[in-house]
Order: C-alpha cells, then sequence, then structure tokens
C-alpha cells in the first residue's frame, strides 16, 4: 500500500515538474497525491472484507 502511494506521488510530483511549477508546488502536489492515495487504500480494504462476509 505504501509503494503504491508512493508511486503515485512520484508519477504526480514528475508531472507537475514537467508543466514547469515550481518545486514546491510539485512537492505539495505530489504529498497530496500521496495522502490521498494512502487514504483511499486504507478506506477500501474494510469495504472489501464486508463484502466477501456477505457472500
Amino acid at each position: 500500500m505504501v509503494l503504491f502511494s508512493a508511486l503515485i506521488a512520484v508519477c504526480v510530483g514528475f508531472l507537475k515538474a514537467l508543466d514547469g511549477s515550481p518545486a514546491t508546488d510539485a512537492v505539495l502536489s505530489a504529498g497530496a497525491a500521496f495522502g490521498g492515495a494512502a487514504l483511499l487504500c486504507l478506506a477500501v480494504v474494510p469495504v472489501v472484507q464486508q463484502l466477501r462476509q456477505r457472500r
């Protein structure tokens, strides 16, 4: 999960840097992407477990 979130963050930071944004903006965007991906991964696990229990 952490590696997936880090990969998303690196991709976002790289794309922002290619766009010509300042380094601080790229780092902030990468951090937001990391946090969003990590929260999404954490939210999906309990949902999948509940769906498996209902079968």
